[in-house]
């Protein structure tokens, strides 16, 4: 993709109002369907409830933050998961109490109940560190998860500036070793 067209005020716009603009709706849509406010995407839940499928679309953010992104790729993550959790009881189950678990907000000697993907940004961050050590299994699952489908969707790394494979183009030296163009040519 070549984003040269775009103006630096044109794509902060344009990423802010997608960050900004993109939610699952307050409930399942009709069959329970859940669908993103400006309908960029959707996808019918197989084992997932909406707060789970929000605290982990939450997560994978939170996980490889990419503020140029909407949430259709975490979505695809997601959507992934819920699959993956339709077949698998067991991964449904720690999907789950994943969730919940990232959802208790832990102050002081008090903790709060409050839904993973309503919390601060920074709240976040704490529920996963301890997510982490106190159960690794939830968090290696859907950070790998991530990794993989994020990384892995051709159009995330066409907005990263990959421009894939060089081998069927003769390799490094012959595709990707000289193609800078903001370097003065020598004379």
């Amino acid at each position: 993709m070549d984003f040269s067209h775009l103006s630096r005020r044109t794509f902060l716009q344009g990423t802010g109002t997608t960050a900004a603009g993109v939610a699952i709706t307050g409930t399942l849509g009709a069959g329970g369907i859940a669908v993103a406010e400006d309908a960029s995407w959707a996808f019918e839940p197989k084992a997932l409830d909406e707060t789970t499928i929000r605290g982990l679309i939450a997560m994978a953010r939170q996980l490889y933050p990419h503020d140029f992104l909407d949430d259709g790729p975490y979505v695809q993550v997601v959507a992934g998961l819920d699959s993956s959790a339709a077949d698998d009881a067991d991964l449904q189950q720690t999907l789950t109490d994943g969730v919940s678990g990232l959802g208790v907000v832990v102050s002081g000697d008090a903790s709060h109940a409050v839904p993973f993907h309503e919390q601060s940004r920074g709240l976040q961050l704490r529920a996963m560190k301890r997510a982490e050590t106190e159960n690794n299994a939830f968090f290696e699952a859907v950070r790998g998860a991530t990794l993989g489908g994020l990384y892995g969707n051709p159009e995330v790394a066409a907005a990263l500036g990959f421009e894939g494979s060089a081998v069927e183009h003769g390799g490094y030296l012959d595709r990707g070793f000289d193609d800078i163009d903001w370097l003065p040519q020598s004379s």
